[in-house]
């Protein structure tokens, strides 16, 4: 006979942490990255009721203290803007404030419960009632959502079939670096105070052309990136709905520009982002990520307990340091091999958070709680210094993810056995005054302009758009690489989104 748990609840509480924030975020994360934070969160918690009871205490009051553990780590980071609102400490100590109050708390419940062994008994069939209640309305609510309205479904996103294609014989490596919310040279020398004029300069003389009038097609990165990588515009692809992103995700990882490259024999590179929708983990042959890495959705979950300020290697921020240095270093060496490589490479900067000074120190301490919030999300946060704040850091971050990429570029152009073609390009452009969540989000000049630096062997003479937008980028280069007859450029259109 199968003896019955003495409760419910350590198996249903570590679910709610997750289920609760995947329901907010439903629309913009892939459900299966749900699964492995709820694994890990109940296997420490059902590992910590194994310990509890190995330390003398009951069963029932064990898994108390273990429920109520998951309770307070997943409530440490509103207890930490809570101390922060009543004053009771600085940005930097209100962290250690909630961490010793919740420490506190724990130790004298596990006390009360170790006590008065009638306390546990009477409390564990109410909390195995209210985590099953919790847990069934959560699963409820996400099931409907799934179902959801015919009307308001998300559109399946049309996969085009490829046009004609014609390899050279001797296919050029090519990179495809996105470098999220840079700004275009002007707007980060009138609006940032950061001058790159000199680094375009050197590009220039290496062969790369540079776009100096280009603009984004879209304000957002998911949307921008999916038509980059189909060269359509998404009401073209059933890709653009105002609330469900989930059909981003597919026209990112099916897009054209990946089936093209591999039906040509290239080999699919890419690196972690950390940003659901450019992570390709199942698509890319290789994907390269740090030993300690976590999607945005599980990092957003550390993010609420100490881990996410005391959790070292595990911070978030720590870990949004580590994509980015990684990638940088390991990006020349991706190329080379017996199998011509299309490598995408996303570097979320620089955009927020702003973890790198100048001189690529960390300064994350001050950013506060992990996000990848910006415009206004960013502006608004505690300790953030509103648009004066933003246009500071983001100065400093910009400087230092400048001299890395042209490291980068000087490394591959030395390691190369042909000469590449390299794609520079932001996604969309800074947002230190950008209004996004109006109705018609304002500053589009300074949100729009965007860096846009090609290097194209042979077309280093021939005539060159000056404002050609993302949309267009691989137009160019298929047609002149596999002659795919779609040298007809889309014109240039800006599509605002509120993020």
């Amino acid at each position: 006979m199968i003896a019955k748990p003495p409760a419910l609840h350590p198996f249903l509480v570590p679910l709610l942490p997750t289920l609760i924030l995947y329901s907010r975020n439903f629309d913009s994360v892939a459900p299966g990255n749900a699964v492995a934070p709820i694994v890990a969160t109940l296997a420490a918690t059902l590992l910590a009721w194994a310990a509890l009871k190995a330390s003398r205490l009951d069963g029932r009051s064990a898994a108390l203290v273990a429920s109520a553990a998951v309770v307070l780590a997943f409530g440490f980071a509103p207890a930490a803007r809570r101390a922060g609102r009543l004053g009771v400490a600085g940005p930097q100590g209100r962290g250690w404030v909630a961490l010793g109050l919740e420490a506190a708390a724990l130790v004298g419940f596990a006390l009360l419960v170790r006590r008065r062994p009638g306390v546990a008994r009477r409390l564990t069939r109410p909390a195995d009632a209210a985590a099953l209640g919790l847990v069934a309305v959560s699963a409820f609510g996400l099931a409907s959502r799934s179902v959801g309205d015919p009307a308001t479904r998300p559109p399946t996103p049309r996969i085009d079939p490829l046009p004609a294609l014609t390899r050279p014989e001797l296919p050029p490596d090519v990179y495809f670096l996105i470098l999220d919310a840079y700004g275009r040279s002007d707007v980060l020398k009138e609006r940032y105070g950061f001058d790159n004029g000199p680094f375009l300069d050197r590009l220039e003389r290496k062969g790369f052309r540079i776009a100096r009038r280009s603009t984004s097609n879209y304000v957002q990165t998911a949307l921008s990136i999916a038509a980059t990588l189909n060269f359509r515009y998404l009401d073209e692809l059933g890709g653009s709905p105002a609330s469900n992103r989930a059909p981003l995700r597919t026209l990112i990882a099916e897009s054209a520009v990946i089936r093209a490259f591999r039906s040509q024999g290239y080999r699919i590179a890419s690196f972690a982002s950390g940003f659901g929708p450019t992570e390709l983990a199942g698509v890319a042959d290789e994907y390269l990520a740090p030993p300690v890495h976590l999607g945005d959705f599980a990092m957003l979950l550390v993010n609420q307990t100490p881990l996410g300020r005391f959790g070292g290697p595990l911070r978030p921020h720590a870990m949004h340091r580590e994509r980015i240095l990684r990638a940088f270093d390991r990006l020349p060496g991706v190329g080379g091999g017996d199998a011509p490589t299309f490598c995408l490479v996303h570097i979320v900067g620089p955009h927020p958070p702003f973890v790198f000074g100048a001189d690529g120190r960390d300064v994350s301490a001050r950013e506060g709680a992990y996000s990848l919030s910006d415009a206004e999300g960013w502006r608004a946060a505690e300790g953030h210094g509103g648009a004066e704040g933003y246009v500071a850091r983001y100065r400093d971050q910009a400087r230092y993810l400048t001299g890395r990429v042209e490291e980068a570029v000087d490394r591959i152009l030395a390691r190369s056995k042909a000469r590449p073609i390299i794609i520079i390009q932001g996604d969309h452009g800074p947002g230190g005054h950008l209004n996004g969540m109006a109705a018609e989000p304002n500053d589009l000049d300074e949100r729009a302009g965007i860096l846009n630096a090609w290097l194209l062997p042979g077309a280093e003479k021939e005539d060159w758009d000056d404002a050609i937008t993302p949309v267009n980028t691989f137009r160019v280069i298929l047609d002149r690489t596999f002659r795919a007859g779609r040298s007809t450029h889309l014109m240039g259109r800006l599509i605002g989104s509120s993020t």
